[in-house]
């Protein structure tokens, strides 16, 4: 243990329910914006985190966007190069409100096209988020995007359960901070009472997936929930410890040797079968990983394909 972060009770109620994941028959990951540009012809990166979501279900197949990086004009850029319609996308899942996961909203809701659209969030994404470099900047964007992302249709869908988005893909709703992981950033928040505090960062969700027989996919944003915590949450609420795959950004960025130490120790415990990570991981964590996982880990890039089953 890292010892204990310490969390509101309103936080921590009801979330020892489980509930029945209905097993799909396909899931297809396809990264559409990272740090890295990858090594397709025209792809460009930069920080930020989006991913297409593909999810096959009694033959039926869902399109959800996962996060959308904080430039529309990459953003949609890499998909027309990967052969991705915005018309396509079925819904928007934001992970959190940082501009690096949700400052191109505006401009992608305009060119997916759909009225109304669903953007499912969780309700705490609104709030005022700001860091102090070099000097107050502001960090979430939906608090001045919302009314504009509305009137291209956009409808934000704004849940603190656990949510099912399409037939199988479910959020994590808010996760439990039962670890002492920090959230890898030092930012703030404004309150509604006029108060100012350290940004716990609430919002902070993911997605699972149960495929066949493979066990759990876990997709995450950038983990300020603490990548353990989330990979428990969701063992816990689909009553299920078998990990196929966990991809997404881990935020190790930075992060003590103890951290590290006791993460992959986490980790190996867990026995993932697959683990893909990028964005806001770190170098240093992506080496340990590689170290303890061998060709079971994989670093993650725009235009990467990952497919469950393989």
């Amino acid at each position: 243990m890292l010892g204990h972060f310490l969390v509101p009770t309103q936080i921590l109620e009801g979330f020892n329910m489980q509930f029945e994941v209905r097993e799909i028959e396909k899931l297809e990951i396809r990264v559409l914006l990272d740090n890295s540009g990858g090594t397709g012809y025209g792809l460009l990166g930069t920080h930020g985190l989006s991913m297409l979501i593909r999810t096959q279900y009694e033959s039926q197949w869902s399109n959800v966007l996962f996060d959308v990086g904080p430039n529309a004009d990459v953003l949609l850029n890499n998909m027309e190069r990967l052969g991705v319609s915005p018309s396509g996308i079925d819904c928007i899942v934001l992970s959190h409100s940082h501009y690096d996961h949700a400052g191109a909203l505006v401009k992608v809701v305009e060119a997916i096209g759909k009225r109304p659209l669903a953007i499912v969030t969780h309700p705490d994404a609104f709030r005022v988020t700001y860091g102090l470099r070099p000097s107050v900047k502001v960090i979430g964007t939906l608090c001045s995007d919302r009314a504009a992302v509305e009137a291209q249709g956009g409808v934000f869908v704004s849940v603190s359960e656990p949510m099912e988005v399409a037939p199988g893909l479910f959020t994590t709703g808010t996760v439990p901070r039962s670890t002492g992981e920090p959230t890898g950033v030092k930012t703030f928040c404004v309150r509604d009472d006029g108060s100012c505090t350290e940004d716990p960062i609430f919002d902070d969700i993911s997605l699972v997936a149960k495929v066949g027989d493979c066990g759990l996919s876990v997709i995450t944003g950038c983990s300020h929930s603490g990548i353990v915590n989330i990979l428990r949450h969701c063992t816990q609420l689909a009553g299920c410890n078998d990990l196929e795959l966990v991809i997404g950004g881990f935020h190790l960025l930075g992060a003590t040797d103890d951290r590290m130490s006791w993460t992959m120790s986490e980790f190996a415990a867990m026995k993932p079968s697959r683990v893909v990570s990028g964005h806001c991981t770190g170098f240093d964590a992506e080496a340990r990983f590689r170290q303890q996982m061998g060709s079971a880990y994989e670093s993650m890039f725009t235009g990467k394909a990952i497919r469950v089953p393989r």
